[in-house]
């Protein structure tokens, strides 16, 4: 949404800062350099790769979705899929991997499984019966 800009840096941060140059927030969870920011094609969720053989997936509230081990070789680049349901990441060794990060399909498949456990099972709160539509219905929005 051109709000934030992304910067990676040598003490293995991300600084996220706003459009009039103030400094929004600073994302730590990699253990070495931050070589490459990548913000998905819908722009919700930025993508980080480091020295540390890892790629990270945060939202722009600081909180980490998810730390993908890359291998064994330092991450040197990474790239988006056009519809940000894929993410390419290449390594010092010269190899790339295509991680497929479309979770909609996993949420219909887990809601799938899960469904007839919440309607049938007593010890399920009456609140939490209807998690799997009400999370199919936020996600078709």
């Amino acid at each position: 949404d051109n709000k934030l800009l992304a910067t990676a840096s040598y003490d293995n941060t991300v600084k996220l800062w706003r459009k009039d140059g103030s400094l929004q927030s600073t994302l730590k969870g990699h253990t070495d350099s931050v070589a490459k920011v990548r913000f998905s094609p819908k722009g919700k969720i930025l993508a980080t790769s480091s020295w540390d053989n890892q790629v990270q997936l945060w939202r722009f509230d600081d909180t980490l979705i998810k730390t993908l081990k890359a291998g064994e070789h330092r991450v040197t680049n990474l790239s988006w899929s056009h519809d940000g349901t894929a993410l390419a990441v290449a390594s010092e060794d010269g190899t790339v991997a295509i991680w497929n990060l479309n979770l909609d399909d996993l949420l219909d498949k887990s809601c799938h499984w899960l469904r007839n456990y919440l309607q049938n099972n007593p010890e399920v709160r009456e609140s939490d019966r209807q998690l799997c539509q009400l999370i199919t219905n936020s996600h078709i929005k």
